[in-house]
């Protein structure tokens, strides 16, 4: 839990942002900004969202062999050099990291909204 405690301030930084860049858009929470798009580093992570199918998102899946399951898919989230943390950029990403430096799973913010 240090690890989150020691970035929460980032991480609060980075959903405020997230929050604002929604426009009031809930369900469009995974969409992706152009620079996310085009990052230069990514990260694999699987994401657990009832609200949409991996075909409607961007998955270059060439890379990364994983099985989709119904509420889960793999996904290859951008990190950008402004973001401090791997947890950041997931944040900003509308995905909620299940460990704060090199997590596997990731929770969409709206599936945490739902509950």
């Amino acid at each position: 839990m240090l690890g989150f405690k020691t970035q929460m301030t980032a991480i609060v930084d980075a959903y405020m942002v997230w929050d604002e860049n929604l426009k009031g858009s809930w369900l469009d929470a995974a969409v992706l900004s152009s620079e996310y798009l085009s990052a230069e580093g990514f990260l694999n992570v699987s994401v657990i969202d009832m609200f949409r199918e991996l075909s409607t998102l961007r998955v270059p899946l060439e890379s990364f062999l994983m099985t989709s399951h119904p509420g889960c898919y793999p996904f290859q989230a951008g990190l950008l050099p402004d973001d401090k943390e791997v947890a950041t950029a997931l944040i900003h990403q509308g995905l909620v990291p299940s460990a704060p430096f090199t997590p596997h799973v990731a929770v969409t913010t709206c599936v945490l909204e739902l509950f």
